[in-house]
């Protein structure tokens, strides 16, 4: 086959043929390694003379009397290097055609002899069919609408810049950093519309830092993506992540789409008022970023440049796309390492970013400019504005850095209290006056014990309990109990005298409004974001949305932290839940800052405030008997980057084996931290074990994640009697990634203890460890 087709080649062109020879031998999901071993050993003389033939008549009947490969106007080692990279899009390519041609859905098994010719006329009918089934053909685009077509209001100063910032063909980044609750998400998708209408971008991925923020988001995008396409169109909106088969609605848009532009309607009589999104591409996460239109989590879209199996599937999804980075300063130096490298690719062939963030550093915003330059062959800018809000924009032709015109100023006095006690009396002080409350913790076990103390004072119906420790059935009653008392619509009499315990899950993204928000110490820019849901939204003095102005009365900021002043010992954080999980000089410094300034005057203050804890010239004020706590953090930041090079693909080489362990998608780390166990909470109804949220429901919506080492030592109790059923559900394909966790059935009410483990589970409190060390509780 060589000597017949690539005759003549010399080495370089030699290298794309084995680039391009490896994605089609990789089509299930990862690069397979290169043998020396010959045809012979796995084939038989017949065979190797049917597949030449094959291949002849494939050549002719697609290529004609054209070359294998066409020439290129590159110089070969050019060629082959820059082929080198797009391998990992063609493998995408490649492993999505296999997906579908092996599907006996779009191509039913044929028997017999059949002649090649008319066979490849059918098939044509079939992919056809098979492509508009699967929701990938292209839907039409609408231009621009701007803020008022999509939205239905005027737009403020940040959302007409989106409306007329130049765009330009091929690769543009732009960031926009404002206030939390400041219109950025509306403002992106005006960019992202004009971007489909005007630069021909496929459609877009939105992606955000956890699996709450990206239920939250859904709905949102869910009501207006459709403006986006035209009146025939059938475009798909995909949530993406691993639990979304349990969002209601996204299941409801399941059942509304058909390839022919016209939502199925229940009751035959014409056009749901729900949206719709194909099945083919919601069954799997693998598929999911193919969608015109997809929100769920960022690390669904950093998989893509992970050595995880099915990457490039993914990276071929983005390909075209807008991807756009909600909440981009809240990522580790683990997963903006991550970021970076799919910044580079993404921007590579042209695709298009859009970053988010009310609290940016202006470091972190220089490495995600200078990485997507990189892969857009240009030069790393040098950024100067140091303005907020601000707009930036960079494409081949240049960085452009725009100050936004300020809202006006919201100026919140800030209290440091030290005392857990002053805390308490704070919380019920508010409640009395009939304010409501938002008291977030660091670690889950300090929230949980904050309930305890609330709750005697407080009472069940007006206290609740929101952290990640939940079974998912409790997890999201109470969102959805948060989110109607405290959203954007909440009155009055939903919300006067309610207190929210939370932990880091309302931090991000949840549209929430307090009258009083009492914060954990945490670095500045989380504290800012916490901040953020105090006062967010318009109200009159009791409490019911209104339009003009806020005419609730004025609460401070409170932040529970130890005093900054003073002798600073390097036991300054002892007790602190935040020890376990943020750098130290940078806690003292937030508190040092706040302190001093006695307010926060937002927007003005922003910059200042951001940098004032994450600057250079800032770290030299940390005090020395901090400084070995500061050193050992920074020490861990680097090793998180260091793991992140392991684990991320290496673009030059292209998609080829490599000495790295690629790993199942499940298995790829998109995240670092503390181990975590899944676990599956099991209760006994009669004689049988079902699922801790009810004998019809999915086992999904039972489990939840806690430390590995609470389950080190479990001992799951010995089948006997009714508990054999137990034994019998280690068998049950969706529990194969967790361990069951039986509740004790000789208990009657929550908290329920779990059988073989020193655990309970309450659905008010979550999962609790009866016996805890300090350095496990985190």
């Amino acid at each position: 086959m060589q000597g017949k087709y690539l005759k003549g080649l010399d080495y370089d062109l030699g290298l794309v043929l084995k680039a391009w020879a490896t994605t089609g031998f990789s089509h299930h999901g990862k690069p397979v390694a290169t043998g020396q071993e010959g045809l012979s050993r796995f084939f038989s003389v017949e065979d190797e003379t049917a597949a030449l033939e094959f291949v002849g008549w494939a050549q002719s009947a697609y290529l004609g009397d054209g070359p294998l490969i066409p020439p290129s106007d590159l110089p070969p080692e050019t060629f082959a290097s820059v082929f080198q990279k797009l391998s990992w899009w063609w493998a995408g390519f490649t492993q999505l055609a296999d997906w579908l041609g092996s599907s006996i859905d779009f191509f039913p098994f044929e028997s017999g002899w059949v002649d090649l010719e008319d066979y490849r006329q059918r098939a044509r009918l079939l992919a056809r069919r098979a492509v508009e089934q699967a929701g990938l053909t292209d839907s039409a685009k609408t231009k621009g609408q701007g803020t008022q077509g999509l939205f239905g209001f005027a737009p403020n100063p940040m959302q007409a810049w989106a409306e007329r910032v130049s765009l330009s063909p091929g690769a543009n980044l732009l960031i926009l950093e404002n206030l939390t609750g400041s219109g950025k998400t509306e403002a992106a998708l005006v960019l992202c519309h004009r971007l489909m209408g005007e630069q021909g971008a496929d459609g877009f991925f939105f992606g955000l830092p956890t699996l709450a923020t990206a239920n939250g988001m859904y709905p949102r995008l869910n009501r207006v993506f459709h403006r986006l396409f035209g009146p025939d169109a059938s475009p798909s909106c995909v949530l993406a992540h691993s639990q979304k088969h349990l969002n209601p609605e996204f299941a409801q848009a399941l059942l509304h789409w058909s390839p022919q532009g016209h939502r199925r309607d229940e009751a035959g009589g014409g056009e749901t008022s729900g949206q719709a999104c194909a099945s083919w591409l919601a069954d799997s996460n693998k598929t999911a970023l193919l969608a015109e239109v997809g929100v769920g989590t960022l690390d669904q879209a950093l998989l893509a440049v992970l050595l995880a199996k099915h990457q490039s599937l993914r990276l071929f999804g983005l390909w075209g796309k807008v991807l756009v980075v909600d909440e981009v300063h809240a990522y580790d130096d683990y997963m903006q390492a991550c970021l970076k490298q799919l910044l580079e690719m993404h921007a590579y062939l042209g695709g298009s970013a859009i970053l988010l963030s009310a609290t940016l550093p202006q470091g972190m915003r220089a490495g995600l400019v200078a990485a997507f330059a990189q892969g857009a062959g240009g030069p790393a800018p040098a950024l100067g504005a140091l303005e907020f809000p601000l707009a930036t924009k960079w494409n081949p032709g240049g960085l452009e850095e725009v100050p936004l015109p300020t809202s006006e100023a919201r100026r919140r006095e800030v209290i440091l209290v030290s005392e857990l006690d002053q805390v308490v009396e704070l919380v019920l002080g508010a409640r009395s006056e009939g304010a409501c409350v938002c008291w977030i913790r660091n670690l889950v076990e300090d929230a949980q014990e904050a309930y305890r103390q609330l709750l005697p004072q407080v009472g069940e119906d007006d206290l609740l309990l929101f952290h990640a420790r939940f079974a998912q059935v409790d997890r999201q009653r109470i969102e959805t109990q948060v989110l109607e008392s405290f959203g954007k619509t909440g009155t009055a009499e939903q919300r006067r005298g309610k207190v929210l315990i939370a932990t880091q899950v309302v931090e991000q993204s949840l549209d929430l409004d307090f009258d009083l928000m009492i914060s954990d110490l945490a670095p500045i820019d989380l504290i800012l974001q916490r901040a953020g849901r105090q006062g967010r939204h318009v109200r009159d003095r009791w409490g019911n949305p209104q339009a003009g102005s806020d005419q609730r009365p004025a609460r401070p900021f409170c932040l529970h932290a130890p005093d900054p002043r003073g002798e600073i010992g390097s036991d300054w954080l002892e007790g602190q839940g935040a020890a376990f999980l943020y750098h130290p000089g940078q806690l003292w410094l937030t508190a040092e800052l706040l302190a001093q300034k006695g307010e926060m005057v937002l927007p003005e203050q922003a910059r200042e405030l951001i940098e004032g804890v994450y600057s250079d010239p800032a770290q030299a004020l940390i005090p020395e008997p901090l400084l070995r706590a500061s050193l050992k953090r920074e020490g861990q930041d680097q090793a998180k980057r260091a793991v992140a090079r392991l684990n991320l693909i290496d673009f030059a080489q292209g998609y080829e084996a490599t000495n790295n362990q690629w790993n199942a998608e499940e298995q790829a780390p998109t995240r670092l931290g503390q181990d975590s166990a899944t676990l599956f909470l099991a209760r006994r109804e009669g004689d049988r074990w079902v699922p801790y949220g009810g004998p019809d429901t999915p086992w999904e919506l039972s489990r939840l994640s806690a430390p590995k080492t609470w389950v080190r030592e479990f001992r799951p109790p010995q089948p006997s009697g009714p508990d054999r059923a137990l034994a019998d559900l280690g068998s049950d394909p969706a529990l194969r990634y967790g361990t069951l966790l039986p509740l004790d059935p000789q208990t009657t009410q929550s908290p329920w203890p779990v059988l073989g483990a020193p655990l309970a589970y309450d659905s008010k409190l979550g999962l609790q460890r009866l016996k805890t060390s300090p350095l496990e509780e985190t």
